[in-house]
Formats: C-alpha cells, sequence, structure tokens
C-alpha cells in the first residue's frame, strides 16, 4: 500500500488502530494539518501522534558526524527529526508514541520522552532558520522568518510497527 499524503496516513493508521484497540479514535489536527494526535475514547488505550515523511532525515550523518563516529553500529546514515514545539507537546499530552509515516507504509515509532531524553543526552539537537508562509484570517498573507529548534534520533533507534501481527515492539532505548 501506498500512502501518498498525510491524510492517507492518517486514515491507514486510524483504521489498524480502530481494529487493534476495538475502540474509537479522535483525530486532532496539528502543524497546519502535517501533524496528527489521534486520541482514544478510552482512556486506556495509547495515543499516538502522526508525523508523515516523504522520506528519511538523509542529511542526519552530515549534521551529527561526531556522534555516529562515536557510535559505529549506527552506520546508516539516516534520521529522523521532530520539531521542538510538536515534541513537547506530546509530552504535555501524554501521548504514548511519535509514529512517522513514510509513502510506503512503514510506520516508525519510539516514546516521546525517550526521544527527548535521547536527542538531548547526545546533542542531536540542530536550529534551522525557516521561512513560513501563512494566511492570516482576512485572505491576506504574511511571510515570517523563525528560528526553529528539531529534535533529531538515528532511524536504527526506532522501532518499526508491526502491522501485519498488530503489535508495536517494545521500547527502543
Amino acid at each position: 500500500m501506498v500512502l501518498s499524503n498525510q491524510d492517507s496516513a492518517c486514515d491507514f493508521v486510524m483504521s489498524w488502530t480502530r481494529k487493534k484497540y476495538g475502540c474509537w479514535f479522535q483525530k486532532i489536527d496539528y502543524q497546519k494539518g502535517r501533524h496528527f494526535h489521534i486520541k482514544p475514547s478510552d482512556s486506556s488505550k495509547p495515543s499516538f501522534y502522526l508525523v508523515y515523511k516523504r522520506e528519511w532525515l538523509k542529511n542526519f550523518s552530515w549534521f551529527f558526524p561526531e556522534f555516529l563516529n562515536q557510535n559505529p553500529s549506527l552506520t546508516g546514515g539516516l534520521g529522523e527529526s521532530l520539531n521542538m514545539e510538536a515534541l513537547l507537546r506530546c509530552i504535555r499530552l501524554n501521548i504514548d508514541y511519535v509514529c512517522f509515516i513514510h509513502p510506503d507504509s512503514e510506520i516508525y515509532v519510539i516514546h516521546p520522552a525517550v526521544f527527548l531524553k535521547f536527542a538531548r543526552k547526545y546533542d542531536l539537537v540542530r536550529e534551522q532558520k525557516r521561512t513560513n508562509f501563512y494566511k492570516m484570517g482576512d485572505g491576506s498573507s504574511n511571510i515570517k522568518s523563525v528560528n526553529e529548534t528539531t529534535f533529531c534520533i538515528p532511524k536504527e533507534l526506532l522501532t518499526k510497527m508491526e502491522k501485519g501481527g498488530g503489535s508495536i515492539k517494545g521500547d527502543t532505548l
């Protein structure tokens, strides 16, 4: 199955979670509809924060060569990143899993607190100068330049969600 955009990825995960956990989930949009909080109607079930990615962070090895030199078993050179605002939101809302979803329908998960702790411990943090284009309520537009802090983690430390067996493997760290 190919997930061509964030909406198809969200629908896919909502269907999977409904079948697996036997309850309904509410979808809450963040980041201009690029991220979704999948909140269960039954509070004893896990909640998910979905991030659709078109590709891996291919420059992980370029951004963090020292980390990879100190950890030679992590040779893939690929990683994922999430902005600080989203990661702290996950922790504040007690979200159980951050899910990185790729077009080939592969889903990789990690607990938000583990992600944050690891990125801070190994200084896998970068500042990006970004220009964001905002639509204002009156129909006009505004361009704003911001510094965005992102936390990164190597691909090998994420857990691949096993959809066929209906489980998420244990903690990654």
